[in-house]
């Protein structure tokens, strides 16, 4: 579909890519990790609770230096913690879509898995599949698993890999393009609302540690010339 510019080309994928893939996919979500964990340290909750803790500390055992070495502590279990709770999520994905990427993204018209290429290596990486039915009947795409390697980033391969799916969403009539993007990944939004996406919904955590960092993700929709009226 797509060809080759500015240093890459991005082209679908193959069985000879799976690692490649796999591997780009892991470390793209621990990239997210520190962000995620910035964004937590921001929040005044977070600041003030650390500052309770310190203070009670100090307050019923009388020690300066305990009160002081609870902070550190925390923050070092703190990040164990959301380090093992994406640990688990990237397993997850391994073991479904990820498993046996042809079968998934190339055994069906409706949907599809791209690689962007670049010296002969895959640098980036973007799926697309039907979304859920949603109760009005309306058939939407999903774009997924939207990854660049750290070091061909800022280079428009992702807003490249972007327009892909959303090319291929108008070729197959979908009337819109859903997708989610982390409340802690600035660069995401800026990318998807630039392209023309929308928030229509926002997926609060369901397990006590997402709650916990207040792993939030944002719906987004975009909206194809196809399905416009």
């Amino acid at each position: 579909m797509p060809g080759a510019t500015a240093g890459y080309c991005i082209r679908d994928y193959h069985d000879s890519d799976r690692q490649a893939v796999r591997s780009l996919f892991v470390t793209g979500m621990r990239d997210y990790i520190p962000k995620c964990y910035r964004h937590v340290l921001t929040r005044p909750r977070t600041l003030l609770g650390l500052l309770a803790v310190s203070v009670a500390l100090f307050l019923s055992s009388g020690s300066l230096l305990l009160a002081m070495l609870a902070a550190p502590v925390l923050l070092a279990a703190a990040w164990r913690l959301l380090d093992s709770y994406y640990g688990r999520f990237i397993q997850l994905c391994l073991e479904d879509d990820l498993q046996d990427i042809q079968k998934t993204y190339l055994e069906g018209e409706d949907s599809h898995f791209w690689v962007a290429e670049s010296d002969g290596e895959v640098v980036a990486t973007v799926g697309a599949k039907p979304s859920a039915p949603s109760g009005d009947g309306e058939r939407t795409l999903s774009l997924t698993r939207l990854s660049v390697r750290r070091s061909h980033r800022k280079r428009g391969i992702a807003r490249a890999l972007c327009r892909a799916v959303l090319r291929f969403a108008q070729l197959r009539g979908y009337k819109g393009v859903t997708l989610t993007v982390g409340i802690w990944n600035p660069e995401g939004k800026r990318l998807y609302r630039s392209l023309g996406f929308r928030e229509i919904d926002r997926i609060s955590p369901k397990e006590l540690v997402g709650k916990i960092f207040e792993d939030v993700f944002l719906c987004y929709r975009y909206d194809s010339p196809a399905g416009s009226s």
